[in-house]
Order: structure tokens, then C-alpha cells, then sequence
């Protein structure tokens, strides 16, 4: 008679399961879903031409809308310190969504102030990201969920759902009462690009911010159309994260974006191909690891 032998189930059933954690984690996580445009997009007019309003919107299956207000806010004391004052005027809803939320300053004074409003009546949800919050202390997120916010950390890690792991929010938005909309790049990551050859061969000038770590999100098309956001220029964004961007067709706003713009160019080096070819040894080692290996997934 065959003999179970207890041992080796349990070190099948083991095995199993380490098979199945590292094919999901290093398959299904570092194949996403092509979302990449295989037809080249072809169009004979500027973004001036009303075809372009009408075309854009087909394409991003988003219509554009009239008659809004756009303001232009760039240093982080004073984004934060609006928010703070329109969170105070909420009447009826707020909702906020953020990849990352630590540190005592701005997490701990978010919750007093997201917590104060619910305990007014205000209908308060926040979603956050589960990897980007990880260092949010208890004191926060209880100081918020006791007040009444709905609160969601979105995409807890478990192990029945880790091929959706990868898979991030990293949108950056705050709504009030409908009426009012913040987004953009406010938060303190480190985004980089580092395959850079190809673009300045061809004559694409790049430079670098040299000031502090640049984190905005932007693009500016002949003065005239401009969409910022958390959206970045890398794979993570078009292929993994979530991200929200707003786009506005509008010469006077574009031109204060511009200007904006011209400033931190001003605050920039740029980038030479003969400098990126005598970059360091150690840069162009890391520089082939990230790209190489395992950028398509970051």
C-alpha cells in the first residue's frame, strides 16, 4: 500500500504556494497590460482649431467643459494653506484622493482639518493610497475615522490579490462642494529620467532643475493648450497608476503657466548629449539597471 508521507505534502503544498507568490509577483506585476498606442495619430491642424476640441475629447472620451476658473499655485506653503481655508468654507462634501500621506505637518494638520469639517456635517471620503500611506500613524487615520471621514486605503496588499499589486493611485485631488478642484504634483517623491539619449540625439533639449527636486507635471503646446497633474512622463503613469490630469484651452491662463515655466527654466542646466555620454561610471551602471531591468515597471 502507498504511504502519504506527511513531510512531503507539506513541502509541496509549500512550494505551491512560493510558485504561485513569485509568479504573480514577478509576472503579473512586471507585465502589465499594454495600454500603448500601436496607430499612429494623425492631424493637420494646431490645437487652436476647433478641430482639435472636438477630436481631443472623442479621443480621451472626455468632453470639454466651459466657463471655469483657473489658477495657477506653485509653492507648496501656500497650496496647502487654500486648502486648509477652502476646507473650512465646505458646506457639503469634500472628497480627497492622494498617493502619499506622512509626516506631522501636512498629514497630521489634513486630518484635524479633514476630522473638523465631518464633525460640522460634511460629507467627508478620502482615499489613499495603501503603499503610499504606510508610515500615516494610528493618531491620523483615527483621528479622521472617529470624526466620521469615510476613509479608504485603497489596494491593502493580500495575498489573493497580488497580481493587482503594482497597480497604484496616484492621483492628487481635492474636491469641494463640487465646485472647487485642487491637482497636481504637491507631495514629496523623486521621479527621474534617465534614458535620455535617444531624445537629445534628435535635438530635444532637456535640463535639469536645479534649485530642490522638481516634481511638477506639465505640458504647454503652442501657447495655448497646457495639462498638469500627477500624471508623469514614464511608463508607471500610462501603464500602472491611476492619475487624474486637467487640460484647459486657454491663451491668457497658458501664458501664466508659461511664465511660470520660463522661471524655473531660468533655475535649470541643461543637459548635453556629450555630458550624458562622460556621466559617471556608477550613473551609467544605475542608469542600465533602472532602465534596463526594471524601469518599464517603476
Amino acid at each position: 500500500m502507498y504511504k502519504i508521507n506527511l513531510k512531503t505534502i507539506i513541502l509541496s503544498v509549500i512550494g505551491l504556494f512560493f510558485l504561485y507568490l513569485n509568479g504573480t509577483l514577478f509576472f503579473f506585476n512586471a507585465t502589465p497590460e499594454s495600454k500603448r498606442i500601436t496607430t499612429p495619430i494623425e492631424n493637420s491642424y494646431s490645437v487652436k482649431d476647433p478641430a482639435f476640441r472636438t477630436n481631443s475629447g472623442i479621443f480621451t472620451c472626455r468632453r470639454w467643459v466651459d466657463g471655469n476658473e483657473a489658477i495657477v499655485m506653485s509653492r507648496g506653503e501656500d497650496i496647502f494653506d487654500a486648502m486648509y481655508e477652502d476646507i473650512r468654507n465646505a458646506g457639503n462634501t469634500i472628497s480627497k484622493e492622494t498617493f502619499v500621506y506622512r509626516g506631522e505637518a501636512v498629514a497630521t494638520t489634513m486630518a484635524y482639518e479633514l476630522a473638523d469639517a465631518s464633525q460640522r456635517g460634511v460629507n467627508v471620503h478620502f482615499i489613499m493610497d495603501y503603499a503610499g500611506s504606510a508610515e500615516a500613524t494610528t493618531e491620523q487615520l483615527n483621528m479622521m475615522k472617529d470624526a466620521g471621514v469615510h476613509l479608504v486605503r485603497w489596494r491593502r496588499p493580500s495575498w489573493y490579490q497580488l497580481s493587482r499589486f503594482n497597480n497604484r493611485t496616484h492621483r492628487k485631488l481635492l474636491i469641494i462642494d463640487g465646485e472647487v478642484a485642487y491637482t497636481g504634483g504637491v507631495t514629496r517623491l523623486m521621479n527621474g529620467c534617465l534614458t535620455w539619449k535617444d531624445l537629445l540625439e534628435v535635438g530635444i533639449e532637456m535640463y535639469e532643475y536645479q534649485p530642490v527636486m522638481y516634481h511638477a507635471k506639465l505640458m504647454i503646446v503652442d501657447d495655448y493648450f497646457v495639462t498638469m497633474g500627477s500624471t508623469n512622463f514614464d511608463n508607471r503613469s500610462f501603464r500602472l497608476n491611476d492619475e487624474a490630469n486637467v487640460s484647459i484651452l486657454d491663451e491668457g491662463f497658458v501664458l501664466r503657466v508659461a511664465e511660470r515655466y520660463e522661471e524655473d527654466l531660468a533655475n535649470s542646466e541643461r543637459m548635453t548629449l556629450e555630458e550624458w555620454k562622460n556621466r559617471s561610471s556608477f550613473r551609467k551602471a544605475y542608469g542600465w539597471v533602472i532602465t534596463k531591468l526594471i524601469g518599464g515597471y517603476l
